[in-house]
């Protein structure tokens, strides 16, 4: 029982930050897929595997081996694909491999494309659908994954609940996301995530997002960019104030972080349509109509401290692959 997936990461413009009870989402949140930034991942279950193995070929081709043991989060990763293989009363071990073509923990959503992926092979693997099973994804604490199920935009609600909100070819934006810092966060975002409610502007972040995320599906629909360009960047604000006003105070960013923003304010001020978003991580987002790609492009590759840029239209969500990795 062998089969693989390919799915993407993304970008949220409205901020899933903070749990509520049972781990559901505390806000909801409502991203577009990156269809440059994606999870390959191939898994097997076998009646000869003596063990669970999860095995993550980074974007440099160094391999890593994901230990059980090792953090709250990869036991969720291995208590998910438990969980899927339950529902087909399937006992054998598996082994499984993701590959990832960009860089992992930079804030751009690794942990949503590699669980969505193993979620969608494992799901294939065992030959039940993978759309009527997708709250298990909920068990590897990864609300972003859920989203990248869909094509296009999808959101995620404070239900635990998702939804395709857009197509891929919706709306023509590209994200040129600039990288400025590759190393892993000290602290992840799985544990950032409880120190979001010891913060005294989380509720007010919480009120605002479920009145932005009605009026972003708006601006979707309408292609409306200057609406769009005020809930993305209130929305990252928002969701940094929170992260630096808990207990304890978290900073993502670096001083190319705000180097970018400043250059994406200027490129604002000549008339160009262009917003900029954070995750949680020093990686900026900077959106934009694919008829400005270039111009903006040249703009942030002048700026110093940045070791990567990727460019990436938005694209589908998880699908099918018959390219096995093993």
């Amino acid at each position: 029982m062998k089969a693989s997936a390919i799915a993407p990461a993304n970008i949220a413009i409205i901020k899933h930050w903070g749990h509520a009870q049972g781990r559901l989402p505390a806000s909801p949140s409502l991203s577009m897929n990156l269809a440059s930034c994606t999870a390959h991942t191939t898994i097997c279950f076998d009646a000869d595997y003596d063990e669970n193995t999860l095995t993550i070929e980074l974007e440099t081709g160094e391999e890593v081996q994901l230990d059980p043991t090792s953090s709250a989060r990869a036991q969720m990763i291995f208590d998910m694909v438990n969980a899927i293989a339950k529902t087909a009363e399937i006992t054998h071990k598996w082994k499984a491999k993701s590959q990832l073509n960009f860089p992992m923990s930079a804030g751009i959503a690794s942990s949503a494309s590699g669980v969505c992926a193993l979620w969608y092979a494992a799901c294939s693997a065992i030959l039940i659908a993978p759309m009527q099973h997708i709250d298990l994804m909920h068990i590897a604490g990864s609300g972003s994954a859920l989203r990248s199920a869909h094509d296009g935009w999808g959101a995620l609600f404070q239900t635990g609940k998702t939804e395709k909100i857009a197509g891929e070819n919706e709306w023509n934006l590209v994200d040129i996301i600039a990288v400025s810092d590759t190393k892993p966060k000290q602290i992840g975002s799985l544990e950032g995530h409880d120190f979001a409610a010891k913060s005294p502007l989380q509720k007010a972040r919480i009120t605002m997002s479920e009145a932005q995320i009605r009026q972003l599906q708006h601006a979707i629909s309408q292609q409306d960019f200057s609406a769009f360009l005020a809930i993305s960047e209130s929305q990252a604000l928002a969701l940094h104030a929170v992260m630096m006003s808990g207990n304890p105070s978290l900073n993502y960013t670096n001083q190319t972080t705000g180097a970018i923003i400043a250059a994406v304010y200027d490129l604002q001020k000549d008339g160009i349509s262009v917003t900029w978003t954070l995750d949680a991580g020093s990686t900026v987002h900077v959106l934009t109509p694919v008829k400005n790609k270039k111009i903006v492009e040249s703009a942030i590759a002048k700026i110093d401290g940045i070791e990567k840029i990727i460019s990436s239209p938005i694209g589908k969500g998880a699908t099918a692959t018959n390219q096995h990795l093993f």
